[in-house]
């Protein structure tokens, strides 16, 4: 098996393990608990079943959609600080969840037609 399709298995499990943390403690894991902790739970468990497809099977769509929605992390983090919704104190879930996966993810992308 590629060095992708196991980074790609160690994203899906990394989710996995996040979306059962916010969805069972979420006070543990954020500073401020969100509204709706189970929407976030559910979205960051939909981002891992991607990555379970992807290191299963090569869908570059899906793989794209997953790496822009670590994209999108920083800004909607940005804007759910600015509406009080998460304490500027949780950044570091923003550089860990999102930020620092994507040149990884992004490698990964420029060798599709190996992976």
């Amino acid at each position: 098996m590629s060095w992708e399709r196991w980074f790609l298995a160690g994203a899906a499990l990394f989710n996995a393990a996040w979306a059962v943390g916010i969805a069972v403690a979420p006070e543990r894991v954020f500073a401020v608990v969100p509204p709706l902790p189970g929407v976030l739970a559910m979205l960051v468990a939909a981002e891992g079943l991607c990555f379970a497809v992807c290191a299963l099977r090569r869908i570059p769509w899906l793989l794209a959609l997953s790496i822009a929605g670590k994209a999108l992390g920083l800004p909607l983090f940005l804007g759910a600080v600015h509406l009080g919704y998460l304490s500027a104190s949780s950044w570091g879930l923003t550089v860990v969840n999102d930020l620092l996966w994507i040149p990884p993810l992004l490698a990964v992308w420029r060798s599709r037609r190996r992976w």
